[in-house]
């Protein structure tokens, strides 16, 4: 699993940060490693309501299903806010990683509250982590969890429901159903989908995290 050293960051950093800019660096990183935890257990606490049911067969999940069984219902709800909730942690990962820019690479030009990622982006200089901080921001995976995010926030929820398939295969789960945000479509996605745009995302995410230490070598 990709690692960031924000131990590395924090005394690179120290030689040209004050005292008041070390510690807002520090909350920063701090941050950023909780809410990456935080991701993290989200996703394996949807896996872990659910792990009673992965080998089940179809009759034995269609039984479940149509006997209202109080178990199989509790466990697919907690995995359906478990993956919600991985969703909208995943999504602050860029913002925080926009904060730590804007101390270390932009001597804190833009205020606090100002920050964005299309901000910093936008103040950087050009440079290969300028260009990777942007694809970061362009990816698939970013923009879904962004569409996401915002559309639970501030306009609907992203539908789920429990779906079984017999395309190449039995396969059974929660499905995340398609939305419109900006007028941009985004498809349904699957349970085992989702969990691995924010395990990529995630990885993004810590990766670049060890590129901004390498510009401070």
């Amino acid at each position: 699993m990709a690692s960031w050293n924000l131990k590395e960051l924090r005394e690179k950093a120290a030689g040209f940060l004050n005292d008041a800019e070390k510690k807002e660096l520090i909350e920063f990183l701090d941050s950023f490693d909780w809410k990456s935890k935080a991701t993290y257990y989200h996703l394996l606490q949807a896996d872990e309501s659910f792990k009673p049911y992965f080998e089940m067969d179809e009759a034995q999940i269609t039984e479940k299903i149509f006997s209202r069984d109080d178990e199989f219902e509790i466990a697919t709800r907690i995995r359906e806010f478990s993956l919600a909730s991985a969703v909208m942690m995943a999504n602050t990962l860029t913002d925080v990683l926009a904060q730590v820019l804007n101390v270390v690479s932009l001597s804190n030009s833009l205020k606090i509250n100002d920050v964005t990622s299309g901000k910093v982006i936008k103040k950087m200089e050009s440079s290969p982590l300028r260009e990777e901080f942007e694809a970061l921001n362009e990816s698939d995976e970013s923009k879904y969890i962004k569409a996401f995010t915002n559309t639970i926030k501030h306009i609907h929820l992203v539908k789920p429901n429990y779906h079984i398939s017999m395309e190449n295969g039995f396969c059974h789960g929660v499905k995340f159903k398609a939305f419109r945000y900006r007028n941009r479509f985004f498809p349904e996605v699957r349970d085992l989908e989702l969990i691995g745009m924010v395990k990529q995302h995630r990885s993004q995410c810590i990766q670049f995290g060890e590129k901004i230490n390498e510009t401070l070598r």
